[in-house]
């Protein structure tokens, strides 16, 4: 149990990180997990990293505030100096917190208490007035009724306190003694400690047991209430009557069974004491009361105190609160709130005995007691303590006037043997203390001096190791430096290169498995194995066998008998298997999961879990589970830099530190669920959105602009739990593949989310080994694309492109028609204006020609005007049907070729032929191509015709898809290919057409073989 010698592993809050006040009224945990404090300064909310505070500008009655009631429909009443208040955490921007809850009279008074009974209803006292207000429909207001207090001996100014026995009986504490309200609505007046000015109960406890714990101003009495007790009028014992009648009486002193039957009353304190109790708290079979003296526990059998000298920042307490994972919190009357982390380290220092705070090893001495070796090797300070339950008690052993050096031995540098006898290490070799010498007599007893010169390894003592067999293992920084000191015969053996131990090789840990065999932890890496019954070999491990290369500083055999070795820089391994004949050690380090590769002790509890102290404070594994649980000096510990550990028989834990040494008193905890997180606020640009300020588990209706907004969301998991360590994965479904890496950050923010629907998820995780919580807080959101991609955006500018498309069809259409209007109106204009016209020039040159045939000058010149004509008029044809649209079709072209084909090649005796498509009239041809086309065909008849000597000439148009195909071919005398540079029958102007209607043109020809020229173009205006 807690001594008044013991630190307790506190941690204070006050104002100055955000408390509201530093005056504490009363604490209270939510059920989300939120830690309450009310002061008289106003009310602030606690989530384990930091405070939200409300005061009067929040919409509080008043800023002092009394009492704090988290009703089981979740609604928070709030109990002000100016009157009672519920809190709104659903509120819109703008609105108050708080809102005023009107009770008796529109005159804002006090309300000093607050209690909700089984049936739902709430009770507030006031300044000698109580109030019930009953449940109603949901959404309905709560119906007040004032209940008189005629019962009492006189008006009482303060009503305080509530509590419920498990008959239905309502207790109302007041200044003026003890009510008791019947479930048939009677009221009763009980009497507490009158005759001291007022008869003032400040809190009620009800225990597991159905005592009523009566928290007087003066003392606290336990009552067990019996049915029929108090009913009837009449004058009544006080509760202190009857337990001086009883003679049952419990001080701090005084230890007494607390078994009382119905109607009987004990008192605990002392009548000389003026200890002001303020409130109590039971869990269990632990009752905790709190006074301006400190703050006093009855755990069944005894009442303990704690005050200042145990670490309390100020004994004047007012409040008093355990949360879910065990702490206790106590509020003070002016230095704020004090955490005492449950089963956390309870700190030793020189205030509670150790002499020297820098502890050098803890080990259990062969009588069973636990021992504490401290002080400065170089200032030639040595200590020894022991351990009586409650104390330690420091001796300084007496040190022959030879030894200067004391050495720096950490871990086993003392042993009291099984014999009884007492071995300390130095730096000039081994203290003999004589067999018997008891442990008070250290100080005044001369020890023997064992060095090299008696057979040690060395005169610098590292180690000292008792085995199962009571021999003596010594380590030493020597030439042989190990050595084994035969209990029964007090020979010394020593171990050196011969043997497998290098003298460089110097060990820093000793060990012995179930087989008996000794493990050697050395400086330079890796561990020796030896069996003392064997060859006297030491076999080595390191690196290769999967060890780490770094110095061993602790070994330990566990409970299962495997080896655990602690390393510096290397992280910690495990043999799980030492007598295995070629040995594999596994490794943890930080990527495992434990704090910190520099190991420098190890210690087990009685449930197996392994505790690693090094310079991060101290990690617990579980073996079982692979759970790692963190602490440092947040958890009482006096320093994260620990050097040694060690366990006495009554299971406690102890860690020594240069700073002081700590206790651990483990406990086997449940299996607890990683706590669900909270959504505690979302924002968009900034600007806050409508979230519970209390925390929601869903979200919903989140609507941002694609690309344009920053999302940011806050959340959060309560845990006070000690050595856990929260931390958050999130997942944005839509967006991420999976889970996020764990952070330790409250919030995300997203800034480009691309348009579509969102679903947000977090959960908590633990530090140690990633358990997740089953539950995940969600936020949904809906990110609505840019407005050029919204749907009736799209429809807009889909009509719109529709009418524009319908728009230029026509205006084309239109413009098509015009221009084959312009075109047929050229056409007919230039055939009959200027085709009349060339007609009469050639006629009237033809009856000139004939009326000057004896001129011979004039008759060359009529004939020359008539041929000018007539070319003149074939080229107008020949451009009237190039223009003409009536014209624009394959059958037109073909019907052209034809005529000037029967022109030019009948007249010189050659037969030719056309072969045309039956579909010609339905292949459309634009201008362009029917007159590069008629051109091309043209000046390949003026070169059959001129060049070929042709007798046959076949043509054939043939349409495939979306190509023309022409061929001309005759039988004539041909020719061979032309030289570089030279041009022949108008091939070029032919090649450069073809190209203009990007087709080919090639031709075939050979001397005495006639001619092929082919020509492929496609088609643009072609109709299926």
């Amino acid at each position: 149990g807690i001594s008044s010698a013991e630190q307790l592993p506190i941690r204070a809050y006050g104002i100055e990180d955000g408390l509201a006040g530093d005056s504490i009224t009363d604490i209270v945990q939510d059920d989300r997990g939120y830690l309450w404090i009310a002061t008289t300064d106003g009310v602030s909310r606690f989530d384990g990293g930091r405070f939200t505070t409300y005061g009067s500008a929040d919409g509080l009655p008043h800023a002092r505030v009394h009492a704090l009631l988290e009703g089981r429909d979740g609604t928070w009443w709030i109990a002000t100096h100016g009157g009672l208040a519920r809190f709104l955490p659903d509120r819109s921007a703008g609105r108050p917190a708080f809102e005023r809850v009107a009770l008796g009279s529109t005159m804002p008074e006090p309300v000093f208490s607050l209690y909700e009974d089984r049936a739902g209803r709430l009770w507030a006292g006031g300044a000698g007035r109580l109030f019930v207000l009953e449940p109603g429909e949901p959404g309905e207001a709560r119906r007040v009724r004032e209940i008189g207090l005629e019962a009492l001996p006189g008006r009482p100014q303060t009503v305080d306190s509530f509590a419920e026995t498990p008959d239905g009986s309502l207790w109302i504490g007041t200044q003026q003694g003890l009510l008791r309200h019947l479930p048939d609505g009677r009221i009763s007046f009980q009497p507490v400690l009158p005759h001291h000015g007022d008869d003032r109960v400040l809190d009620l406890e009800v225990d597991r047991k159905g005592r009523l714990w009566v928290v007087h101003l003066l003392r606290v009495f336990v009552f067990k209430p019996g049915p029929g007790e108090l009913q009837t009028g009449g004058a009544r014992p006080s509760l202190a009557e009857a337990a001086a009648a009883r003679g049952c009486r419990i001080t701090v002193d005084r230890p007494a069974a607390l078994s009382l039957r119905a109607g009987e009353v004990c008192e605990l304190g002392n009548p000389e004491d003026d200890t002001g109790w303020r409130r109590a708290i039971g869990s269990g079979d632990q009752m905790r009361l709190v006074s301006n003296r400190g703050m006093f526990l009855w755990d069944g059998r005894r009442l303990r105190e704690w005050t200042e000298d145990n670490g309390l920042v100020d004994s004047s307490l007012t409040a008093v609160a355990e949360d879910r994972d065990g702490n206790l919190w106590l509020g003070t009357e002016g230095r704020g709130v004090m955490q005492v982390a449950r089963h956390g380290f309870i700190g030793y220092s020189v205030h509670e005995g150790l002499a020297n705070p820098k502890v050098l090893s803890v080990f259990q001495g062969g009588d069973g007691a636990l021992y504490v070796h401290s002080g400065d090797t170089y200032q030639r300070e040595l200590w020894l303590h022991r351990f009586d339950g409650a104390r330690l008690t420091a001796v300084r052993p007496r040190l022959p006037p030879e030894i200067g050096y004391l050495g720096w031995s950490m871990h086993q540098s003392a042993v009291l043997d099984r014999s009884g006898r007492w071995w300390i290490a130095t730096g000039q070799g081994l203290l003999r203390y004589p067999a018997g010498t008891r442990f008070e007599d250290l100080g005044s007893t001369l020890p023997a001096v064992i060095a090299a010169r008696d057979g040690l390894g060395g005169n610098s003592i590292e180690r000292i190791f008792e085995d199962s067999r009571g021999d003596l293992w010594i380590a030493t920084n020597g030439a042989r430096p190990l050595t084994r000191l035969v209990g029964a015969t007090g020979e010394l053996r020593s171990f050196g290169a011969e043997e497998g131990l290098a003298a460089e090789n110097v060990p820093w840990a000793l060990a012995e498995d179930r087989a008996g065999q000794i493990w050697v932890g050395i400086s330079r890496g890796g561990v020796l194995r030896l069996n003392p019954k064997g060859s006297g070999r030491l076999e080595r491990f390191g690196p290769e066998h999967g060890l780490p290369d770094a110095p061993v500083t602790d070994l330990h055999v566990d409970a299962r008998g495997r080896l655990w070795i602690a390393t510096e820089g290397g992280g910690v391994g495990r043999l799980d298997i030492p007598s295995a004949r070629s040995p594999r050690f596994v490794r943890l380090t930080t990527l495992e999961g434990i704090s910190s590769n520099e190991v420098r002790c190890l210690t087990e509890d009685r449930w197996g879990r392994i505790f690693v102290g090094g310079h991060r404070g101290i990690d617990r594994l579980d073996p079982e589970t692979g759970r790692i649980e963190h602490f440092t000096t947040l958890d009482g510990l006096a320093s994260n830099l620990v050097d040694t550990a060690g366990r006495d028989r009554e299971g406690r834990l102890w860690f020594g530190t240069r700073r002081g040494l700590s206790q651990l008193v483990p406990v086997r905890e449940p299996v607890s669920l990683v706590p669900s997180p909270w959504i505690t606020g979302v924002s968009l640009n900034g600007v806050p959105q409508r979230v519970s300020e209390l925390g929601a588990p869903r979200v919903e209706g989140i609507e941002m602009e694609a690309g344009r907004s920053r999302l940011e969301i806050g959340f959060l998991a309560l845990s006070f739990a000690p050595g856990e360590s929260l931390r958050y994965q999130v997942k944005m479904e839509g967006f991420d593949r999976d889970w996020n890496p764990a952070s330790g950050a409250r919030s995300v923010v997203y800034a480009h989310l691309p348009a579509g629907r969102y679903r947000f998820l977090v959960r908590a995780v633990t530090l140690e080994d990633r358990a997740a919580s089953v539950v995940p807080a969600e936020v949904l959101i809906v990110v609505r694309p840019p407005l050029w991609r919204r749907a009736w955006f799209l429809g807009l500018v889909a009509l719109a492109l529709a009418g524009g498309i319908a728009a230029l069809y026509r205006y084309r259409v239109s413009h098509l028609l015009a221009l084959e209007r312009m075109r047929t109106r050229i056409a007919t204009d230039l055939h009959d204006d200027l085709g009349s016209s060339l007609s009469r020039i050639s006629i009237l040159s033809e009856l000139a020609r004939r009326r000057a045939q004896g001129d011979a000058d004039g008759t060359r010149l009529v004939t020359d005007i008539g041929e000018t004509a007539r070319e003149m008029m074939d080229a107008l044809g020949e451009s009237i049907w190039a223009i003409d649209p009536r014209r624009d079709d394959l059958r037109s072209l073909a019907t052209r070729i034809r005529r000037f084909a029967g022109d030019l090649l009948e007249s010189r005796g050659i037969v030719w032929s056309l072969q045309a498509p039956a579909d010609a009239e339905e292949i459309k041809l634009s201008p362009v191509e029917r007159r590069q086309l008629y051109l091309i065909f043209k000046e390949a008849l003026h070169n059959v015709a001129r060049h070929s000597s042709a007798a046959s000439v076949t043509m054939s148009l043939a349409v495939k898809g979306w190509r023309l195909t022409a061929i001309i071919r005759d039988d004539g005398k041909g020719f061979d290919e032309p030289a570089e540079g030279e041009t022949r029958h108008g091939l070029g102007s032919m090649t450069a057409r073809a190209a203009d209607l990007k087709g080919r043109l090639t031709i075939e020809s050979a001397a005495g073989h006639g001619t092929e020229v082919r020509l492929e173009v496609p088609l643009t205006g072609r109709n299926a």
